[in-house]
């Protein structure tokens, strides 16, 4: 449980870790496309949602390592990907694009007593962030559900000076606790 919450955060961290790129005056104007959960989800295996996952990763261009499962059956994403680099803007666009394998499998978390303690530790990570010096440091995501952006990514004040030494106390302090 306690690994599933620190990959979870992992992931809240990777939302946090980079600022949003600015769009080129050159570029296309982009879409935005909102999607929610359907009322029934179907879920998949583990091993095949791990499996397209990495592949989905692969296919634009991220190096993934095999993907492995822990002693629950949920993929150990922080050891197969080890050396992506987590801040760079094609890894964000993968796992924006790829994590949708998940949702239906191995890191959807639905209405479980799990989900309720990924929940508890985002509160207090976003208590701690706003404790450290980053007063606007937002709450997490209305029912979040395991996958994707557990904070609103448009309202992280990636400006902020104490944002990054704030994001390293707090996320100590989560993952010992």
């Amino acid at each position: 449980m306690r690994l599933l919450a620190t990959a979870l955060l992992g992931l809240a961290l990777i939302a946090c870790s980079a600022a949003p790129l600015e769009p080129s005056p050159t570029d296309p104007p982009r879409l935005v496309t909102t999607t929610t959960l359907p009322e029934t989800v179907t879920t998949i295996g583990p091993v095949e949602g791990a499996d397209a996952f990495r592949q989905c990763m692969v296919d634009r261009g991220i190096q993934v390592g095999e993907i492995t499962l822990d002693a629950q059956g949920r993929p150990r994403l922080d050891l197969a990907m080890r050396d992506v680099p987590m801040d760079h803007p094609d890894t964000v666009m993968a796992l924006d694009a790829c994590s949708e394998h998940l949702v239906a499998g191995p890191l959807f978390l639905g209405e479980s007593p799990v989900r309720d303690e990924v929940m508890a530790k985002l509160v207090e990570f976003a208590a701690c962030m706003r404790s450290r010096g980053v007063p606007d440091f937002p709450e997490p995501v209305a029912g979040f559900h395991g996958v994707g952006y557990p904070f609103p990514p448009d309202e992280i004040p990636y400006e902020d000076p104490d944002l990054v030494v704030a994001i390293a106390v707090c996320r100590k302090r989560i993952v010992e606790s």
